[in-house]
């Protein structure tokens, strides 16, 4: 069971223990979201020490998390795979995505006024609730 993920970049492999994948590109490896590295995340669940430290007053890990396979899966095998996919082409649409990003950002605002008066802001009057009240209730008047 792996321990360790890591990456060449002179030669584009992404090492898992003492295996390897290769023709990883640098932004793959390097691909994040809400500031975690993606492949670094998924690896934490997959290695053979999940240990986490407790940070601040968080309960202490459940005793499930000792129940783990003792070696790697050929479904993590597939996973990854399927991982390095998926990030690969969400680096490829990254330039397309910047450009309607900025397209936007930069394109004609519509007024608080235009939205009124398209009737775009009307709430229905069957979803309006009285304030206060929950409208959880509702759901089961009409079926009895």
């Amino acid at each position: 069971m792996p321990d360790s993920i890591s990456y060449d970049a002179a030669n584009k492999r992404l090492l898992i223990g003492q295996g390897y994948v290769e023709r990883v590109a640098p932004e793959t490896w390097n691909y994040e979201v809400s500031g975690k590295q993606v492949l670094l995340q998924w690896f934490s669940y997959r290695k053979a020490n999940r240990e986490r430290p407790i940070i601040g007053d968080r309960r202490p890990p459940s005793p499930l998390g000792d129940i783990q396979p003792e070696y790697w899966l050929a479904e993590y095998t597939s996973e990854l795979i399927n991982l390095l996919n998926v990030i690969g082409l969400l680096v490829e649409l990254e330039p397309e995505q910047a450009r309607l990003f900025e397209q936007i950002c930069t394109g004609p605002l519509i007024s608080a006024d235009e939205l009124v008066s398209s009737g775009a802001l009307t709430v229905p009057a069957k979803n309006k609730s009285k304030p206060g009240t929950s409208r959880g209730p509702d759901l089961f008047e009409k079926q009895h």
